[in-house]
């Protein structure tokens, strides 16, 4: 008997405990939750993983800076009269990929209406009527592909701001020596063939200072200068050079 009496001592101790911790328990989650410093670190921690989120999406999709296609206008003043040609309906021309096409269209320069920065990374301005090399080039920054073969370009002073080009054709122009592009430094092909007139000139040193991998001389007074050849070869030992 005296033992049931410990017994039901020690579980009516138990149970207040039990009780009283509950109640401690309960006003301290009670006074926390009622906090404001709950809801700021809730906020807080909710913050931080939608920043998570956007970091993660980011990395995961690529977003295009660039639209792949869209139309380019351009003004009948930027042609030049032609009897024999009818541009009457050559004036809309899409731009698709970075890549657009002026060729043949009696140019005398880069049109006017050729937006900046519009993610342009190829022009072929080949067989058109361009004497002076068009330094409006330069508004296009992405610009690395740029051909200006068959025209009537005769001298470069400069290119401008065109440090993304790795590609220049000025073949078959009336150039008489290469061009300054010693500060290209991106530039890995330059195609100065059929420039009758071209010969040597203290910009061939520079060319030493570029990525070139491939150089055409063909059919230029440059191409018989023997001297020039061998100073080319030991400027450019790894570049492909046609003469």
């Amino acid at each position: 008997m005296k033992t049931m009496y410990i017994i039901g001592l020690i579980i009516l101790a138990e149970v207040a405990f039990l009780g009283v911790s509950y109640i401690q328990e309960k006003e301290v989650y009670s006074n926390y939750y009622s906090n404001d410093n709950y809801y700021e670190e809730y906020e807080q921690e909710a913050v931080e993983y939608a920043e998570e989120e956007v970091v993660e999406y980011a990395e995961e999709v690529e977003v295009p800076s660039c639209p792949t296609e869209f139309i380019l206008l351009i003004n009948e003043t930027d042609f030049i009269e032609n009897d024999n040609a009818d541009i009457s309906n050559n004036k809309r021309f899409t731009i698709k990929n970075g890549h657009l096409d002026l060729r043949r269209m009696r140019l005398q320069g880069v049109p006017t209406s050729v937006p900046e920065e519009t993610c342009i990374t190829s022009i072929d301005l080949e067989h058109n009527i361009i004497d002076i090399f068009p330094t409006e080039l330069s508004r296009l920054p992405d610009l690395q592909y740029l051909t200006l073969a068959h025209n009537n370009i005769t001298e470069i002073e400069a290119f401008g701001a065109l440090y993304t080009l790795k590609h220049l054709d000025l073949s078959s122009n009336n150039l008489s020596e290469v061009p300054p592009i010693g500060y290209l430094k991106n530039l890995e092909s330059l195609n100065l063939r059929g420039n009758y007139g071209l010969s040597y000139s203290n910009n061939i040193q520079k060319l030493g200072n570029l990525p070139l991998q491939n150089l055409d001389i063909r059919y230029t007074n440059l191409a018989k200068n023997k001297a020039a050849i061998t100073e080319l070869k030991e400027l450019l030992p790894n570049t492909s050079i046609l003469y």
